[in-house]
């Protein structure tokens, strides 16, 4: 990071071209929204001092998206900006639907982050709404943690605010990420042997639709029956049962379309950070993993856990998901329908079935000194493949996230789903 100008890293520019992509279908681009609902009520002078003081000391958040003399696409700081700060009157419990609301709003590398309070009529809801290609859900967490410490303002980490994932290619030359760009190439090129139908392309020529939500609740007691399965059915891995359900899910709306895909493909997101004391705020430091479900893993649990254990494993082995970082800092040079285009011509013209994602717990106890009743990570839908799942936890409970486009798969389709849903993830007494 220097003071003139920061690169965006792989999976930034990943974002930037999704963003691209988004706007060129007419949706209103790459979004996220951070939700924080609170137990009562946030002083405002507090919390705009906080921001004030936030923007004087971290020039990550004066970053405005440009480009350098190469014409690479940066993150320049800007001497002045506008405190990104918004007080909303609202009725009651009314944080999805503004949250809904937001990823459903404009928003760009000009202005790639700003705070929304909602007031409540007795708990207040603090909201970040940031540009995709700024930050993944994790460091904007993080960030909210920072900004929102009780007593004094903590001071920010001199280092590591900042990092992507392209760290892990500075070992290879030119030549190396050229062969790992290549090998995959290969690797996807054989995941889309067999052919993939996703909702996007099932819906036809129907209009795409806005952002939708369907967040899907599991109390205390449920959660705890969940995580006391896990040992015996996934070896504590709950990301494989979480990815089996929703494919399970995605598969049944589309045979009741009348679809009978031979395979579900998965990409999910996996984060880079150090389990335990990880500082990072800004950038996406993840790298993601392809994954595979056919009809016979879709039919049977243990046989869709072990898939996905052996895949993973041999993603790892042979360094696939450092090879996908290769082959998008290669490809971003290209103009975004090229782009576009080289994401789908493994898949037939397709991108994905469905998109997951399992950020685990939300780590926000408290914000300005009033405790944190619940909080959750909303992303906006992409076209295509037009419906994904994100799981996260909070407060010892786990919450499901659908986020979809209502003109891609309807809201009812998704929720005479859900019983099944349940069914997939909680132990069979």
């Amino acid at each position: 990071m220097t003071a003139e100008f920061t690169p965006l890293g792989a999976i930034d520019l990943f974002h930037l071209r999704t963003h691209q992509e988004m706007l060129g279908q007419g949706l209103r681009g790459n979004g996220c929204v951070l939700v924080a609902q609170l137990s009562g009520r946030v002083a405002v002078g507090r919390l705009r001092q906080r921001l004030s003081q936030a923007h004087a000391a971290l020039p990550e958040l004066r970053w405005r998206l440009a480009r350098d003399h190469r014409l690479h696409y940066v993150w320049r700081p800007q001497s002045r900006c506008q405190l990104p700060l918004t007080v909303e009157a609202s009725a009651a419990d009314q944080a999805l639907a503004r949250a809904v609301e937001l990823v459903d709003e404009p928003v760009a590398g000009h202005a790639p982050w700003r705070v929304i309070l909602l007031r409540g009529p007795q708990h207040d809801a603090l909201l970040l709404h940031w540009f995709h290609p700024y930050a993944d859900a994790l460091g904007a967490q993080r960030f909210v943690r920072w900004l929102g410490a009780a007593g004094a303002p903590a001071a920010a980490p001199v280092n590591q605010r900042w990092m992507t994932p392209d760290r892990l290619l500075k070992k290879f030359d030119r030549n190396g990420k050229i062969k790992l760009a290549r090998e995959y190439t290969q690797h996807v090129m054989a995941l889309g042997k067999r052919p993939i139908i996703s909702p996007f392309t099932a819906r036809g020529t129907g209009a795409l639709g806005k952002q939708a939500v369907i967040r899907v609740h599991f109390d205390e007691r449920q959660t705890a029956a969940f995580d006391g399965s896990l040992r015996a059915r996934a070896k504590l891995a709950d990301t494989s049962l979480i990815v089996w359900a929703a494919a399970r899910l995605v598969d049944r709306v589309m045979r009741a379309r009348g679809y009978s895909p031979a395979q579900q493909l998965i990409p999910l997101p996996l984060s880079l950070d150090p389990k335990r004391g990880a500082r990072r705020m800004f950038g996406n430091h993840l790298t993601m993993m392809m994954l595979s479900l056919d009809r016979a893993a879709l039919g049977d649990e243990g046989v869709a856990v072990a898939s996905l254990a052996q895949q993973r494993r041999h993603i790892v082995r042979h360094k696939y998901d450092v090879a996908m970082l290769a082959g998008l800092r290669l490809a971003w040079p290209l103009p975004s329908s090229m782009f576009s285009w080289l994401m789908r011509r493994p898949f037939g013209g397709e991108r994905a079935s469905l998109v997951v994602s399992n950020p685990g717990r939300v780590d926000l106890p408290q914000l300005f000194g009033v405790p944190v009743r619940d909080a959750y990570t909303l992303p906006a839908s992409l076209a295509s493949p037009g419906v994904q799942l994100i799981a996260s936890r909070y407060g010892g409970r786990l919450s499901l996230l659908l986020v979809f486009l209502d003109g891609v798969v309807s809201r009812a389709e998704l929720e005479a789903q859900l019983p099944i849903l349940r069914g997939d993830l909680l132990p069979r007494v």
